[in-house]
């Protein structure tokens, strides 16, 4: 009978710690390798946590998957890590990386604070990114909730910078106010939500009234702050005064963003500043709604239609009642436009001389009519203007009239001088000359006809075509106004009826205001948002409307911005970027030079 000998406990502990010896050998053997590998990992699932949302599920199991094997990799390497420690570059390194814990702790804890506090700095030139104050105020004035529902689809790859863009303008609407607020919806997902709310098209935002249920679409592209606005009115019910643009005259497309030529971006701005805008077309509905807050002749190249509808009786009416205006000249305006505005002050400048016997007459309407009917010169001004092109002069924060006395100190929200505070650079292709009518002295005490800019004082009006030179015998000699604004209680009396006796004047308890401008392309879509062309434009309609808190600067959109320089800016940057530089490090290696020798 054999016997099997039982191991007594001792010789099982060193068989244990034979084992746990080479497990331990091999651990150490495969930590580089369980190391490299434990790092990639946690790479890894940084990678698939910031750049591919749609695998996040799988962050969770690599980042384990990293952290048991970078575990790992410290126990084979445990007597080196540990020697590491305790020797003196341990220490150093200790102190280190309390150093670099401690700077982490402490830009964690700057983040928290940040993220609640909500911190926000717009650092784009053009504060592209800021609400503008008129969309601060409405949203500040919401008494009602208002959802903000936005139908994208997330997979396409067309609605994706919608989406964003979107997002990130309604969550400047919801930190405004906390009556405001916003989700998005896949239509696809849920389309059941999407009938509900009557949308038919993909990126279609729907402004609703929580209160009252009223709903605003909104079509996208594009994107923008006015149209998002504008359908905040509508769904409080806020009232909204009229602005009209002439059509049936040749004048510029107010609902066209896409031409250079048109003015839709004007016409948006206008909107931007809760205005609601319309076409007129005279001819066809035979009056001015009584709605009309303002009319717009945005360069009109044809007269008026006095067949069935006499179109210039109709404004005639209009303006003696106490109507506002504004009119966006061209070179070619027609003769019956400035017949239209002479009686109110304002004339094209011309080269043509006028005759003694009228200027001397009694009558004067005559005599301002004589101012009005020649055909107008174009600007020349070689003292500020585009390089290379004289007839497009740049008007500086200088060249704008901001002297109250002119108008008076009584309401000086009212003072038109208010239009031009605060405007910088703006600029005017291929202007005309504007002039007042009368001789100051003749004007009557109920008009106030202002200057609001005016050219440099090397300027000139010229009917020369290509002749940028000055010519006292054809010429006349500037600064010339390039913007004027009226204010007045009735024309200027003397017009004679078809009875050859004065015509009667209507007296108006509301005064009538005109703004006229001796150019039109500046508040073109090729110009509108450049430099303070905006502000220009949209202050004389907030002037003419009343709505002084609306003069403001405006935040721009997002513009492709050029550098303007007029003659001497221009021979300035070329000769110090071909000789200051070069001088300049001459001057310096020659100092050092001499220092050294």
């Amino acid at each position: 009978m054999s016997s099997r000998r039982v191991p007594d406990r001792h010789e099982s502990d060193i068989t244990n710690q034979t084992i746990l010896g080479k497990t331990f050998a091999s651990l150490s053997d495969l930590s580089p390798v369980f190391g490299m590998s434990g790092a990639i990992a946690l790479i890894g699932a940084t990678i698939i946590y910031l750049w591919a949302p749609d695998l996040r599920t799988f962050t969770g199991p690599v980042l384990y998957l990293g952290l048991a094997l970078l575990g790992l990799a410290g126990i084979g390497s445990f007597r080196t890590v540990l020697s590491t420690i305790t020797g003196r570059k341990g220490r150093y390194g200790a102190n280190t990386i309390i150093m670099i814990v401690l700077f982490l702790a402490l830009t964690v804890l700057l983040y928290l604070i940040v993220a609640i506090q909500e911190f926000r700095f717009d650092t784009t030139a053009t504060k592209q990114f800021t609400l503008s104050k008129q969309t601060v105020n409405a949203l500040a004035d919401l008494e009602e909730e208002i959802e903000a529902i936005a139908f994208f689809v997330p997979t396409d790859q067309l609605q994706q910078q919608l989406k964003y863009q979107t997002e990130t303008l309604l969550y400047e609407f919801a930190q405004t106010s906390d009556k405001f607020s916003f989700r998005f919806v896949d239509p696809e997902l849920d389309p059941s939500t999407a009938r509900r709310y009557e949308v038919t098209e993909f990126g279609t935002v729907v402004l609703e009234n929580k209160d009252t249920g009223r709903r605003h679409q909104i079509l996208t592209p594009p994107v923008t702050e006015q149209d998002f606005t504008s359908g905040l009115f509508v769904v409080t019910g806020e009232m909204q005064k009229v602005v009209y643009f002439l059509i049936g005259h040749g004048e510029r497309i107010p609902t066209d963003i896409i031409s250079d030529q048109d003015i839709g971006l004007a016409a948006r701005g206008l909107i931007s500043d809760n205005y609601r805008v319309d076409t007129l077309n005279l001819f066809k509905e035979g009056k001015v709604p009584e709605d009309a807050a303002v009319l717009i002749a945005a360069g009109p190249s044809r007269g008026f239609l006095t067949r069935g509808t006499n179109e210039e009786e109709l404004l005639k009416e209009y303006l003696e009642m106490g109507g506002n205006m504004l009119v966006l000249a061209d070179p070619d305006i027609p003769r019956d436009w400035r017949r239209l505005l002479h009686p109110w002050g304002v004339a094209l400048l011309s080269t043509v001389e006028i005759p003694v016997e009228v200027d001397a007459t009694d009558n004067l309407w005559n005599r301002s009519a004589a101012r009005a009917f020649p055909a107008p010169g174009m600007v020349v001004d070689q003292g500020s203007s585009v390089t290379g092109s004289p007839r497009t002069p740049i008007l500086e924060p200088t060249s704008y009239n901001r002297n109250p006395e002119e108008f008076g100190n009584t309401y000086p929200r009212e003072n038109p001088v208010s239009i031009t505070n605060n405007l910088d650079v703006t600029f005017y292709p291929n202007a005309v000359g504007i002039t007042s009518s009368l001789p100051p002295d003749l004007i009557p005490p109920t008009m106030k006809v202002i200057p609001l800019a005016l050219t440099s004082f090397d300027s000139w009006i010229t009917a020369r075509e290509e002749d940028n030179s000055f010519d006292p015998t054809l010429d006349r000699r500037g600064p010339v106004a390039i913007s004027v604004a009226v204010q007045s209680y009735g024309p200027i009396p003397g017009e004679l009826n078809a009875e050859n006796t004065p015509r009667e004047i209507p007296v108006s308890e509301t005064p009538t205001r005109i703004v006229v401008f001796g150019d039109v392309d500046f508040a073109s879509n090729r110009w509108f948002d450049a430099f303070s062309n905006r502000d220009f434009l949209l202050n004389s309609i907030n002037w003419l409307t009343g709505d002084y808190d609306l003069i403001s600067i405006r935040p721009k959109t997002t513009v492709f911005r050029e550098l303007v320089t007029n003659k001497e800016e221009f021979q300035f940057i070329r000769y110090s970027s071909l000789f200051l530089l070069p001088t300049t490090i001459l001057i310096l290696g020659t100092i050092v030079w001499w220092r050294r020798h």
